[in-house]
């Protein structure tokens, strides 16, 4: 698609594959998004991913409601 660019296509990729915790995801992801992500921005995608993954978890557990639109 040409919505997201390659770089915003890399980060995505390795933000899924950060919450989807699939061996091979995690593997194609991360040697693809070197191709169009420098380091510091892997560590960020990386930081963001787990930082909501962690937050998503802590409501799912707590058992924090889910409010109607």
């Amino acid at each position: 698609t040409d919505v997201f660019t390659p770089t915003e296509r890399a980060a995505l990729a390795l933000a899924e594959a950060t919450t989807s915790l699939t061996g091979s995801a995690r593997g194609g992801a991360a040697a693809a998004a070197r191709d169009d992500l420098t380091d510091e921005q892997i560590s960020a995608v990386l930081w963001v991913a787990i930082s909501i993954n962690a937050f998503n978890r802590v409501s799912i557990m707590s058992g924090h409601p889910v409010k109607e639109a």
